[in-house]
C-alpha cells in the first residue's frame, strides 16, 4: 500500500512550461543568444541552477549562476503575475483526497524555493504537503535521484512504499534511479518526454478512480 506520494510541481501541479518557455526566451534574448525550442526542451525537469550553469558555460556569459537564476526567476514571476492560472485539472482534488486518507505528500521540484512557495501559496496548497524539496538545494539535478532519495529520508519511507508523479524524462529517470514506482503524466505542454520510461502513463487527473490507481499501483 502506498504511504507517500511525491509530486513534481511544474507540469504536474501547475501548467507552467508555456510560461517558463516565454520567460526564458525573453531573458535569453536580452542576454544576447538564442536557443531552439528543441534545445530548451532538454532542460525540462532539471533545476534552473543546472540550466544556467550549462548556458553560462556554453555561451561564456559574464554573470554568475546565482545572478542568472535570480534574473530567470524574476522574468518568470513577471509572466506568472500577469496570467490567470489554476492548478492542472483534477490535481487539487487528487491532493485533497490523498490527504484525507492520511497519505504523506511531498513536493519535490527542480524549481527554486521561492518559486515553490509562490505557486503553493497562489493555489492555497501549502497545508497539504508534509515537506517541500527544491532541486536548487542539490549539487546534481534530476535525472540524478538525490531529490527523491531526500524525500524518502524526510518521510522515513521505503522506496516500495512511495510513488512519484512526473511529467518529464529527467524526473522519471530520477524516480526510477531512486527505486520508486513512477507515474508519467502526459502533459501536452511538456512535449518530447520519454513517458515510456515510467511504470504507468496517465493522461488526466480527472479519472474517477485516479486516487485508487495511485494508492494501489
Amino acid at each position: 500500500m502506498t504511504q507517500t506520494v511525491i509530486f513534481d510541481m511544474d507540469g504536474v501541479i501547475i501548467d507552467s512550461e508555456p510560461l517558463h518557455h516565454i520567460s526564458q526566451k525573453k531573458l535569453i534574448q536580452r542576454l544576447g543568444f538564442s536557443q531552439t525550442d528543441e534545445e530548451m526542451q532538454n532542460f525540462i525537469g532539471t533545476s534552473s541552477k543546472n540550466m544556467w550553469q550549462t548556458l553560462k558555460n556554453q555561451y561564456t556569459l559574464p554573470h554568475s549562476v546565482e545572478e542568472l537564476m535570480e534574473m530567470g526567476l524574476q522574468s518568470y514571476f513577471e509572466i506568472l503575475d500577469q496570467t490567470t492560472i489554476e492548478p492542472i485539472a483534477g490535481v487539487r482534488e487528487l491532493i485533497e483526497n490523498l490527504s484525507v486518507q492520511k497519505i504523506r505528500l511531498v513536493l519535490a521540484s527542480s524549481s527554486e524555493r521561492k518559486s515553490i512557495d509562490k505557486v503553493l501559496k497562489l493555489f492555497s496548497l501549502e497545508k497539504y504537503f508534509d515537506c517541500c524539496i527544491s532541486g536548487a538545494e542539490f549539487i546534481q539535478s534530476k535525472p540524478h535521484p538525490g531529490i527523491f532519495l531526500a524525500a524518502l529520508h524526510k518521510t522515513q519511507t521505503q522506496p516500495h512504499q512511495a510513488v512519484v508523479i512526473e511529467d518529464s524524462t529527467n524526473g522519471i529517470k530520477a524516480a526510477k534511479a531512486a527505486g520508486i514506482f513512477c507515474f508519467g503524466y502526459d502533459n501536452p505542454h511538456s512535449p518530447g518526454q520519454a513517458l515510456h520510461l515510467s511504470d504507468c502513463v496517465i493522461d488526466s487527473f480527472l479519472h474517477p478512480g485516479i486516487t485508487d490507481i495511485i494508492l494501489r499501483k
